[in-house]
């Protein structure tokens, strides 16, 4: 299902905001994976086969069988024996080699199913076996967006609405606001988007944005003295109705509380509290 809810977006030029690790997009690409990423989702065990790595002879002839298995879920070497089935083999500074490659494999295969799902949902929206054509890093940009917030990009695809007497590109407060949002972090900057917009990445370039970003006049309530109002969104229809604040810094906190209480800013969300609750006209 997530593979098809994952190609569908992109056949409509949507971003699905996964944050996933090399482990899943290097074998969707047809590139092997290796132990750098294993560490990437599971330090513990990579940590474990490098303690066994560094073990004297010695050490590994003292090992515990069931600490292994603790641990590592694996406490012995698996081989083929010349009556064709499948032996344990101890532990042993000969075998530990390996045994670690074992470990390893065994890890990094463990998300074959899941992976082969996720392919096969994918590839009924998009053309699977074009994938190899991308790297890892290029197809995970492709579905799911790049987590950082590129301002000059939102600023390529933002209107003002000039019919609102104050709202142009060079007022003072919406220079403020610019200045508020190279102020924020990428989480905030993040937090931001999808309190205009409902999604917490941007589309990766000017053609795929669905609709201009657009900065509106306040509400008739926050005219007078701006600096004690609030933003406020429509995200369906990417749009701020931002006060004429006085300065970058009050800019700055009313935009930060905005986004971190955005159920409470969002206009679409207030409207259907109220039309849920009877008290919409």
């Amino acid at each position: 299902f997530l593979g098809k809810l994952v190609g569908l977006a992109c056949r409509h030029s949507l971003m699905v905001p996964l944050n996933l690790p090399s482990l899943v997009w290097k074998p969707l690409v047809g590139l092997p994976v290796d132990r750098k990423d294993l560490r990437a989702v599971d330090m513990g065990i990579d940590d474990m086969l490098r303690s066994v790595e560094r073990l004297t002879p010695d050490q590994v002839a003292e090992l515990d069988p069931t600490d292994l298995q603790n641990a590592l879920h694996q406490s012995c070497v698996m081989k083929v024996g010349t009556d064709g089935l499948m032996h344990e083999e101890p532990l042993s500074p000969a075998n530990r080699a390996e045994f670690i490659r074992q470990v390893e494999h065994r890890h990094l295969e463990a998300m074959n199913p899941v992976l082969t799902a996720f392919l096969t949902g994918l590839g009924t929206a998009v053309p699977a076996p074009f994938l190899p054509l991308f790297t890892p890093e290029e197809l995970e940009v492709l579905l799911c967006g790049k987590p950082e917030i590129d301002i000059e990009l939102l600023k390529k695809v933002t209107e003002y609405d000039t019919a609102t007497e104050g709202v142009t590109e060079k007022a003072p407060h919406i220079q403020y606001f610019w200045a508020a949002l190279e102020q924020m972090d990428q989480a905030q900057r993040a937090n931001f988007i999808n309190f205009v917009s409902a999604r917490s990445r941007l589309p990766n370039s000017v053609d795929e944005f669905p609709m201009n970003f657009k900065i509106q006049g306040p509400k008739p309530g926050a005219k007078n003295e701006p600096d004690k109002h609030l933003p406020s969104s429509q995200t369906c229809f990417f749009t701020l109705s931002l006060p004429f604040y006085s300065s970058q810094q009050v800019c700055y906190q009313r935009l930060l509380y905005a986004i971190e209480n955005a159920t409470t800013m969002d206009d679409d969300f207030t409207n259907r509290e109220e039309w849920g609750s009877g008290g919409g006209s």
